[in-house]
């Protein structure tokens, strides 16, 4: 890999919605959806759906750092899932919808827990929160079938509304990343077009 090139390996919920978010980033390279965390190797989406695993679903983000840091990615992250319920997502429920951080190395991990005191010293959620932050060990892509294509390209406008924005100065910080994405992939304000890729 590059050496201008990181990784990032996170989990909130269906992958689907992650990817699909991600991928129009500036500075992300490429978004692979997959499962980490668990005892089984090279598991079926099937297998992992059953929870019998241990993994989780989630997202490998390949990325450039001086464009985007992974502190951003983690903000991000934290701005459109629930990381607040343990092991579901809405509806989606199972420990393979648990939110989690997989870092990298020690500093991503110490990245991971700083963004997270943070969000706590700030009660951004109004709730504790519970994201699993555990170093990397395998990452095993998903079944060809089950990658996002074409058709959940709306995904984030869809579902980015429905997560709790939290409080205070971090809680503003969420609300206008989350107003900036929307309205920039509505095409309402193309002077930031910066935030996302240009294809």
């Amino acid at each position: 890999m590059n050496t201008a090139q990181e990784l990032s390996t996170i989990g909130g919920g269906c992958f689907w919605c992650l990817e699909a978010i991600y991928e129009q980033l500036e500075g992300v390279i490429s978004v692979e959806s997959g499962y980490s965390g668990g005892n089984r190797p090279n598991p079926t989406y099937e297998e992992v759906c059953s929870g019998t695993t241990g993994h989780a679903e989630v997202v490998q983000i390949t990325f450039e750092p001086d464009l985007v840091t992974y502190k951003e990615l983690l903000w991000i992250f934290f701005s459109i899932h629930d990381p607040t319920t343990l092991d579901r997502q809405g509806a989606d429920v199972g420990s393979q919808y648990r939110s989690a951080i997989f870092p990298h190395d020690v500093k991503q991990n110490s990245i991971a827990k700083q963004v997270i005191s943070e969000i706590g010293e700030a009660d951004m959620f109004g709730q504790p929160v519970v994201t699993q932050v555990s170093f990397i060990t395998e990452f095993y892509m998903a079944d060809e079938a089950f990658i996002c294509g074409s058709g959940l390209e709306v995904a984030p406008i869809l579902s980015i509304d429905r997560y709790p924005l939290g409080k205070g100065e971090v809680g503003q910080l969420t609300l206008a990343i989350r107003n900036s994405y929307l309205r920039v992939t509505r095409g309402e304000i193309p002077q930031y077009r910066h935030w996302l890729t240009t294809s």
